[in-house]
């Protein structure tokens, strides 16, 4: 249902993206703490996740079926990683 999400979440509400990779720096830099809308590019499915700097994070689906759910994120590298608990049973 949600695969997709990481791919288009890299829009932070408040504050403009910019084109390219993000290194672990400019993840933790421009991502964490801040609210990222999401969509899958079918466009069913949207909503909301937020990355917390203590690792704790959280998804928020808003439709079509509105649900919330809570996770962890680490970084590997240059790569953001997630764990949700329901969502997922393993890292993404």
């Amino acid at each position: 249902m949600i695969r997709a999400f990481l791919v288009a979440l890299i829009l932070p509400i408040a504050g403009g993206a910019r084109a390219g990779d993000l290194t672990g720096a400019d993840i933790r830099n421009e991502l964490i703490g801040q609210t990222m809308s999401w969509w899958e590019t079918d466009g069913w499915n949207r909503g909301e996740m937020r990355l917390e700097p203590g690792g704790a994070a959280r998804l928020v689906v808003s439709s079509p079926a509105p649900s919330q759910e809570a996770g962890r994120w680490t970084l590997d590298g240059d790569r953001l990683c997630t764990v949700w608990s329901a969502l997922r049973d393993q890292a993404s």
